[in-house]
Order: C-alpha cells, then sequence, then structure tokens
C-alpha cells in the first residue's frame, strides 16, 4: 500500500507539470486581438488600430485596473451607454499613444482620430472597432520609428508600412524594390 501511494505521490506532480507544458505550448502561438497598422506616407504617418472593443470597454470600465495603474482612464455606465463613445475613446488614443519618428515625438491632429463600426468580429465573437489617427512629420526619407500604446489595449500585433509610388504608362512596366 504504502508503495502505491509514493507511486501516487511522484506521478501527481508530473502529471501537473506536463499538463501546464502543454497549455503553454497551446497559448504560444496565439496573436494578439488587436493589431495596428502603421503607414507612413510623405509628410504623414497614419495609424490604424482595429480592437476588440468589448475586452477594451470591460479593462477601462474596472475600477481596480484604474486604481492599479493599469489603465489612465476609467469609464464610468453613462460612457459606455453614450452615442460618442468611440470619439471618446479615439480621442483618449490621440493622446496616450506615443509614436515617434527618428526619436521625434509626433502629435496627433486634433481632427484626424476617427472610428469606424468593421461590422466584423473575432473568433470569439467580440466586436471589432477601428481607429485612425493621424499626424504631421518632416523626414523625406526616415529610418527608425518607435511606438508605444497604452497598456490596456495589451498586446497589440503591428505592421509598418512604407508605400512605394510610381507611374505606369499604358502597357509599360515598373519594377518595385522591396525591402
Amino acid at each position: 500500500m504504502s508503495r502505491r501511494f509514493s507511486l501516487l505521490k511522484l506521478i501527481r506532480p508530473v502529471f501537473i507539470l506536463l499538463s501546464s507544458l502543454i497549455l503553454t505550448v497551446g497559448h504560444a502561438h496565439e496573436f494578439p486581438q488587436n493589431s495596428a497598422q502603421i503607414i507612413l506616407r510623405d509628410g504623414q504617418v497614419e495609424v490604424r488600430l482595429l480592437i476588440d472593443i468589448d475586452d477594451w470597454q470591460t479593462i477601462l470600465s474596472d475600477p481596480s485596473a484604474w486604481l492599479t495603474g493599469e489603465t489612465d482612464l476609467l469609464l464610468t455606465q453613462a460612457d459606455l451607454s453614450s452615442d460618442a463613445l468611440n470619439d471618446k475613446l479615439a480621442e483618449y488614443l490621440a493622446g496616450a499613444i506615443e509614436l515617434k519618428l527618428e526619436q521625434e515625438a509626433l502629435v496627433f491632429m486634433s481632427e484626424s482620430y476617427q472610428a469606424y463600426e468593421t461590422g466584423h468580429e473575432d473568433e470569439a465573437g467580440q466586436g471589432l472597432v477601428e481607429f485612425r489617427l493621424s499626424a504631421q512629420h518632416a523626414f523625406a526619407r526616415p529610418k527608425g520609428l518607435s511606438v508605444q500604446f497604452p497598456a490596456s489595449l495589451a498586446s497589440v500585433l503591428v505592421s509598418v508600412v512604407q508605400p512605394q509610388y510610381g507611374l505606369i504608362k499604358a502597357g509599360g512596366e515598373k519594377v518595385f524594390a522591396l525591402q
């Protein structure tokens, strides 16, 4: 009997360890719910954020998240039921996102932030909202960009795009160099 008990004492920790490893590996390849595309154009930067709005609103309306500093914006029930909620969130993002080009902080233009209901849902059926913000810059060929999003957004999958332009005459061909 004591031998069986010893074997069970040994198997239990091994089983727990293997179970936790399997769960960790299973979540290692999941992508964040939120994504951003940063588009660098001549004289302008545009940030397009696709946000799982339901999860984000849950975090922003949690008083304990605000008290612990997880977020610096606390939404009330009146905010959550307001028709202007997405406008308020877009204004918050414009002030909370830190975007630097060539180590120079850029300021989002006050009329440049907008929110769009996408009509799409993520895998869990959550609503997605796209926020668009833009800022001006004076760099002809920027080499470095840094961005920081508010912690309340959790992880954000980011892609940076720098479009190339060229005129292709009728029947002509243009070769674009890709980096």
